[in-house]
């Protein structure tokens, strides 16, 4: 119990942190710019925190590998309702964005979140060593990076 309360605080202040680090342009009421947040704190979670660890690049924290997969299982799930038909575009602080392709295929496109989120579920447990990070943060970033090839655009 106190490991899920804590793990649920450090998501709030870390999801706080990134909206604060935002421009002044972020607004929490636009889903672009709050789905460009919770990707961008994903990301640093998969491709920072984690890559990290298990490129010997940072030791090894089983309480920050918890922190992370907390988070990750946070945000994966709010990330589908936050592509409505409505909401395309860009966010100004974002390097990427959303394809036309997301709405074009859309029952595809959610189907990605349901491969992540499955990803997330099935590999967090697995992850209580150094081995067991490599293998599951390879699952998840591959779940991440099979949807990007398709539905992500790079700002010219």
């Amino acid at each position: 119990m106190i490991r899920a309360t804590l793990a649920a605080a450090v998501i709030a202040i870390g999801v706080t942190a990134v909206a604060a680090h935002s421009s002044k342009n972020f607004d929490p009421a636009n889903p672009v710019d709050q789905r460009a947040m919770l990707m961008h704190k994903q990301a640093d979670i998969v491709y920072g925190t984690f890559k990290k660890m298990v490129r010997g690049q940072a030791p090894y924290d089983q309480a920050k590998v918890d922190e992370g997969f907390a988070a990750l299982k946070e945000i994966a799930p709010k990330l589908p309702e936050l592509y409505p038909a409505t909401a395309k575009g860009r966010s100004p602080d974002s390097d990427y964005y959303a394809s036309d392709k997301v709405w074009e295929n859309k029952a595809e496109f959610d189907a990605h979140f349901k491969k992540l989120i499955a990803a997330i579920d099935a590999n967090a447990p697995k992850a209580t060593s150094l081995d067991g990070l490599q293998a599951a943060r390879k699952a998840v970033a591959e779940a991440c990076d099979s949807c990007h090839e398709t539905y992500r655009v790079k700002k010219n």
